[in-house]
């Protein structure tokens, strides 16, 4: 499903807590406070009241939550000489680093969960609470054996176990029930779901491809193999569903619509590849227990924990954890690029650096964010410039409508001075991704499930992932070191974190700001005034106005490291040492040489476009390898730290053995418009089995071939 964002900003303050201001002060700064006109709470903006008990606490519902599966580590990408090792390793290791496996699978099921309105007629979302309410069992230890799945019976070489995962679903009264077409209305009641499952659920992109990631809804170029997967997880993806060649519709409406195209259906790249589970997840409703609901009632974590919920407003806040979830790397912009157009790098093309981020956005207030509709371009023709009410305008290059005040974003040093430039950032659709509260507050069933109608629902948030275009930090000429990552949401108060207004045919409210929003890409340019949702802030028990805008700056450590460096070259996978293991992995790998050597960061091949070989040797007594060929920057002078995916070579080398890696020597790009005219690249190395390199460093060399 596709989402959001905005424009970068200077510097700002960061403030991590709900501040009050006295009443008259805070009218004069918020719009749409002040006002003589007859105004009433819009009907549209939905809450989710419930039934009170005897001591006047509410009475929501409970939903237990079962599955029983099958969990591992694939094997087929180690030397079949290693495997016994590896094995031994993963066997050994303890049911915490195991449950971390567990739950990545787990996980991947939330797409579907969360979007089941589309699969299950008249029926809507059984989200998933937060993986910390998760409770995992195993059933006995790890096995090494054959696992057998699919259709053709396809065997892989794998260690996994057998586990139940048990957990509790806490919303409102109403939602099992509108959830599913009242088939959880009494305790008891039980409905189930179906999904197919990746036995290793890692490295899923190295290894199928795009065969299980659905592109509904999002912007060109999206899917990277640094986001999340479980953000575009479809199991019922095939082959077929692909956009075909001949359309030329702005948005994507299949599974599939960038290239390379996937061959297989979801279920079958499972099973040749990562092993098939068929998981059945069942959910039953409890009987209303006050003290279960206190067990997992969700709010936060001991590192990061919402602000008490606002009372009958809505009230965005940035969820730190996924802005701390950072990746940098090295990327290539053509001439005229949309990104290039658009502003979001601080050059006209070429290679630039970027560290990409999420950006993950709660409603923590106990009424919905609430947009409304707005149009959807599923056609090539173009549509008028500029919608709703001067906040959405046309962009002919993405093909949607983008929001232009939905947040800003800046990159600093530790003295607050913006480090980056103005890069714009802009935003397209703001919808229901993830439902974080786990409370009585916030339902289960959505409404801001598409970009055609918007908003974030009570307790749940919108992401804003990488690899979504445009969403990173252009860090490229700034000096490698230790800085900040800040953002703002809403920051021209144009989204109402409050109750909307309506006049008394509950009409919106809408006030004229002193923004303009100008065409792009039409002639003539046309300007509309920007207006905002009229909008009643919330009131403590002093009756005075809360600012809810006041809590959406936030901010996150970031490391920008040295040329030649990306997060390919990070010490130890985000998931933990031995989750990511093999040599398709984006993580664990060491620059091969000195980095301070042009000779080591610029090493040639001497005839651009054609085959270059490398003799590569690993010494007797040491561990199997990998060593990836990278393309080079001359415009940057060092290497580009590619992922597996976009390495010219990936060649794995057991010890005392020798291998010939062959590869295409880069060839000029744009016919050299940013200097960029072929015949350098870069060696990159690491460990097959990651905790090898524990007690030794990688010791592969290479030698061209004339």
């Amino acid at each position: 499903m596709a989402r959001h964002l905005s424009k970068s900003s200077g510097m700002i303050k960061r403030y991590r807590f709900l501040y009050v201001v006295a009443a008259v002060l805070l009218s004069l700064a918020l719009p749409g406070n002040v006002s003589a006109d007859v105004t009433q709470q819009c009907a549209l903006q939905t809450s989710y009241p419930n039934p009170l008990d005897a001591n006047g606490d509410p009475v929501g519902s409970l939903l237990k939550v079962d599955l029983l599966s099958k969990v591992g580590f694939v094997l087929d990408d180690i030397p079949q000489a290693d495997r016994g090792k590896v094995a031994a390793w993963l066997m050994s290791q303890s049911d915490d680093f195991w449950k971390t496996r567990a739950k990545k699978q787990v996980e991947l099921a939330q797409y579907r969960l969360n979007y089941r309105n589309y699969y299950v007629a008249g029926q809507g979302a059984l989200p998933l609470n937060h993986p910390s309410l998760w409770r995992i069992t195993f059933l006995g230890g790890p096995n090494r054996a054959s696992y057998v799945s699919g259709k053709q019976n396809s065997v892989i070489d794998a260690v996994y176990r057998d586990y139940k995962m048990e957990t509790v679903i806490l919303s409102d009264y109403n939602s099992p029930s509108e959830s599913t077409g009242h088939r959880l209305d009494n305790p008891g009641d039980v409905v189930t779901q179906d999904i197919a499952s990746p036995l290793d659920p890692l490295l899923l992109f190295q290894r199928t491809g795009r065969a299980c990631y659905d592109e509904y809804g999002y912007p060109p170029n999206t899917v990277d193999p640094a986001s999340e997967p479980w953000l575009f997880y479809d199991d019922t993806c095939t082959a077929s569903n692909a956009r075909p060649l001949n359309k030329d519709a702005f948005a994507c409406g299949y599974c599939h619509c960038d290239f390379p195209r996937p061959e297989l259906d979801c279920v079958d790249a499972l099973a040749l590849k990562q092993g098939l589970v068929r998981n059945t997840f069942v959910f039953t409703r409890l009987a209303w227990s006050k003290a279960v609901a206190d067990q997992y009632r969700f709010v936060g974590t001991p590192a990061e924990t919402l602000p008490p919920p606002v009372e009958n407003a809505a009230d965005l806040v940035g969820w730190n954890t996924d802005l701390r979830r950072q990746k940098e790397i090295y990327r290539y912009f053509h001439p005229n690029s949309c990104e290039s157009q658009e502003k979001c790098i601080g050059a006209d093309g070429g290679w630039r650096k970027v560290i990409m981020f999420y950006s993950t956005d709660v409603n923590n207030g106990k009424r919905d964010l609430h947009i409304g509709d707005v149009p959807y371009v599923t056609g090539s023709k173009l549509p008028a410039p500029i919608v709703n009410h001067g906040d959405y305008v046309f962009n002919v290059c993405h093909g949607h409508y983008h929001f232009e005040h939905y947040g800003t974003f800046s990159y600093v040093d530790g003295k607050g001075n913006d480090v980056t430039g103005d890069q714009q950032k802009r935003g397209f659709c703001l919808i229901d991704l993830l439902r974080i509260v786990n409370a009585e507050w916030s339902p289960l069933h959505i409404k801001y499930f598409d970009c055609k109608y918007q908003g974030i629902t009570a307790g749940w948030a919108d992401i804003y992932n990488i690899g979504v275009p445009c969403q990173w930090k252009d860090v490229t000429d700034t000096p490698p070191g230790n800085y900040y990552l800040r953002s703002s949401l809403n920051p021209d108060r144009i989204l109402c974190e409050g109750s909307l207004q309506c006049d008394s045919n509950n009409q919106q409210i809408w006030d004229d700001t002193s923004f303009t929003t100008c065409s792009e890409g039409y002639t003539p340019q046309v300007c509309e005034v920007a207006e905002a949702a009229r909008c009643k802030y919330p009131t403590d028990e002093n009756n005075s106005l809360i600012d809810t805008v006041a809590n959406n700056v936030d901010e996150a450590p970031s490391l920008h490291r040295e040329c030649g460096l990306s997060y390919v070259t990070d010490a130890v996978s985000e998931f933990g040492l031995g989750q990511e293991i093999g040599p398709l992995r984006d993580t664990e790998f060491s620059f091969h040489g000195n980095l301070r050597l042009p000779s080591d960061q610029m090493r040639a091949c001497k005839h651009p476009g054609q085959t270059a070989t490398l003799k590569c040797s690993v010494p007797s007594g040491s561990s199997s390898q990998v060593v990836r060929v990278c393309e080079s920057s001359r415009q940057l002078g060092c290497g580009t730290a590619c992922r597996y995916h976009e390495a010219l070579a990936n060649v794995t080398i057991k010890p005392g053995e020798t291998v010939t890696a062959q590869f295409t020597c880069p060839s000029s790009k744009d016919d050299g418009l940013f200097d960029e005219t072929g015949g350098v690249y870069a060696l990159y190395r690491a460990m097959v089995f990651g905790p090898d390199g524990t007690n030794k460093t990688p010791d592969v060399t290479c030698v061209p071939q004339q």
